[in-house]
Order: structure tokens, then sequence, then C-alpha cells
């Protein structure tokens, strides 16, 4: 967990990749967001740039940490995020880290009247998973192995006993120690991305979860930066003067996650629930 803005983000631990959005968190808290405005160039260029950054750290240092010498504590200090934060330049962008490849997941999230809260997330991977069944129960096996890498140098290179590090993370934000927001995504390397998308566009921006999750999105992928075609242009021209390959897609086509956020009020403790058109999925309460 980090703290932003007053705020306590939980995320999955090692294996998941969860540590990654806390880290994107970490460097664009030392940015007024609120001030530069929701989907200006600057607030998307800096988030972008963190993403860049917290990638580089999971392929530089992620794994297995019972394996490999990985303390994720070490990526979640606000003296890292500083020293990652000083490598973004405000006026150019930098390359892309390669992606993981992206297949068939789900997610959901749930609240009661109790004060339970669950984010949830499950993935098979390919379209049939590793095609092997557990006897007796329909359920198919993942082939999150794929996962692995045959690089010597890469701290997630295949051993035997060993986890790979996987894309799937879901979040929990809290304030003043009780729930605030539950909210995931599928979507493989767009799963951060996306939930940094939806978690500033409520803390920092003060939108309802269903506005947070409907905003123009923008997915920094090696072969480009795409963005949603509602992406302002004046955004557009200008995250490419600063030299990002800007892909516009349309929403209908875009692969940047189908997000689903609830928050609980903490003066009154209505719930308020999204859900992300891109996808199959609905808001519903009873």
């Amino acid at each position: 967990s980090v703290d932003y803005r007053g705020h306590t983000v939980y995320e999955t631990p090692p294996n998941s990749q969860g540590l990654i959005l806390l880290e994107e968190l970490n460097i664009v808290e030392g940015y007024d967001l609120a001030a530069w405005g929701h989907l200006s160039a600057d607030a998307v260029h800096h988030m972008v740039e963190a993403k860049k950054l917290a990638f580089e750290d999971r392929q530089r240092f992620a794994g297995d940490p019972s394996r490999v010498a990985f303390e994720p504590r070490r990526l979640l200090t606000k003296g890292w995020a500083a020293e990652r934060r000083a490598a973004i330049d405000p006026r150019r962008a930098r390359p892309a880290p390669a992606a993981a490849p992206t297949h068939d997941t789900t997610s959901f999230v749930v609240a009661d009247g109790e004060g339970n809260v669950c984010s949830f997330i499950q993935s098979i991977f390919a379209h049939w998973g590793a095609a092997v069944p557990i006897e007796g129960t329909g359920i198919i096996m993942n082939n999150r192995m794929r996962g692995f890498s045959l690089d010597p140098a890469s701290p997630n290179v295949l051993a035997p006993g060993k986890r790979t590090m996987h894309t799937l993370n879901t979040y929990l934000v809290f304030r003043d120690g009780r729930p605030y927001i539950i909210g995931n995504t599928p979507g493989a390397d767009f799963q951060v991305q996306t939930n940094l998308q939806v978690i500033t566009g409520i803390i920092d921006y003060g939108l309802d979860p269903q506005a947070a999750i409907d905003a123009a999105r923008w997915g920094d992928t090696p072969d480009g930066l795409l963005v949603e075609e509602e992406m302002p242009a004046e955004t557009q021209r200008e995250l490419a003067r600063r030299g990002h390959d800007v892909k516009p897609v349309p929403r209908v086509m875009a692969p940047m996650g189908r997000a689903q956020a609830i928050i609980i009020d903490p003066a009154t403790g209505v719930m308020i629930g999204g859900s992300d058109a891109r996808g199959e999925g609905a808001a519903a309460g009873w």
C-alpha cells in the first residue's frame, strides 16, 4: 500500500504486478494534476511517463520475491518515487518498455450493506488457458507460465519452483480507515494504466466513478501511445509534439480495459457504481 493525497491505496502483492500502480501513483503525486486539468497534455504526458518508469522498474527488478533479490517495498517509498520523477522530461517522451501479452480476463467489484467490499479478478490468459481441465469441476487451468523469460539476466527467468510475475491486479482505496473506492479492470499491461486514470479521475478531478470510467483513455505500448478518438484534439497534438507516437483508436476497438468501480460516500455511506461500456458489464444495486 501507499498513501496518495491522504488516501491509502491497497494493491495485490507480488507475484502480481500491483506494485506498478502504486509506484505510478507515488510518482504523479509530485504533480498538481488538478491544476493542469483533466485530459490536458501536461497531465497525460506526466502520467504516461510515470507509467514508463514504473514498467522499467518491473523489468529490472520484479520477480518472485522468494527466488530473486527483489524488495517491493523499496520501489514504493516516496524517496524512490522522487528519484524516478526526476527522470521525467516535461517536454519530451521517453521510449516505452516492452509489453506483456494480453488475453482473456474478467473482473468485478462488490460492496454490501454490512461494509464488506471485494475487488476480484481472474484470468485463464489464453482463450483456453493451458487447455487442461481439473477433472470433475469444469475449471480450466491458466497458462500464465508464459510470463516467464528465457533471458538469464531477467529477474523473471524460468526456474523450477518459481512463480512468474503476472499482470493481474486489483485495488482498494481507503479514506480515514474505511473503504472509499473499490475498482479494477482486465487488460494485461493496460490494467495499471487504466486503474491509474480512474483513481486520479476520482481523487484529483472529483469525477464520479461512471464519469471517470467513461473519460477518454490512453494506453502506452511499445508500438505507440494509443488514445481514444474522444481525447481532446489539442491534447493529442501537444503529445505528438512532445515526441509521443500518438495513435487515435475508436473507443469500440480500444484495448485499454473494461473498468468497474464503486465509491462509498464517506458522509452518507451511499454507494455509487460505474461500469465500462467498452465491454460487457453493468452496475447494479439492490
